[in-house]
């Protein structure tokens, strides 16, 4: 398989990524969440393999404009690949290692659950230097040049209300429409920006 070939595969497996994670989120929420056996499954199934679907993406968006986007490219994309593994590796660590160690699962602020929330943090900063080392390349034509740098800028905003929801004890009424807005925000967040990468590597005609 040629490059050409293969690097549109993965903007692909980017795209379907993105929708493994908003279909996860999607089901955990009517299953209630809270730590049942059908949530243990579903990120199993279908969580695990979402995020190694969007590593994918990233290292076939990465290697697309590797020799043309220099140290900011390559600091950008590290970043995105070790949030993004860190999240991964959360996820493993929340559903099965700590269940099995300590009889708990999805308890606030166990281990995995912050190494998930650790990886989420790294993006937004990962996304953004990726994004000006991407405008440095201009490999990408249009507007897929701007994808990466735009992502990391929504992912600014949407992780700072996802923070904000969890370390404000206030019920104020903007507070309160925060809390339970941002979680959605961030999932259709990081679906859309992931979404976007994948077709912007799909679509982008080989040179």
């Amino acid at each position: 398989m040629d490059n050409a070939k293969l690097s549109r595969r993965r903007g692909l497996f980017a795209m379907v990524g993105s929708l493994l994670w908003v279909v996860t989120a999607v089901l955990v929420e009517f299953t209630g969440g809270g730590g049942t056996r059908a949530e243990a499954v579903l990120r199993t199934v279908l969580l695990n393999p979402a995020l190694l679907l969007l590593i994918v993406g990233l290292m076939g968006f990465h290697e697309r404009q590797a020799k043309r986007s220099g140290r900011l490219g390559a600091a950008g994309f590290a970043i995105c690949l070790l949030g993004t593994g860190i999240m991964l590796l959360g996820n493993i660590a929340e559903i099965w290692v700590y269940k099995y160690l300590y009889g708990v699962l999805e308890a606030r602020w166990t281990p995995g659950w912050r190494a998930m929330g650790v990886g989420l943090m790294m993006l937004p900063a990962g996304f953004i230097v990726l994004g000006i080392g991407t405008l440095k390349a201009g490999v990408f034509t249009g507007w897929r040049r701007a994808v990466p740098l735009g992502f990391g800028l929504m992912l600014a905003l949407v992780v700072s209300a996802l923070m904000l929801s969890y370390w404000t004890d206030s019920r104020d009424g903007y507070e309160i429409v925060i809390s339970r807005l941002a979680p959605y925000l961030t999932v259709f967040g990081i679906a859309l920006g992931w979404t976007a990468l994948g077709y912007a590597l799909w679509s982008e005609k080989a040179v």
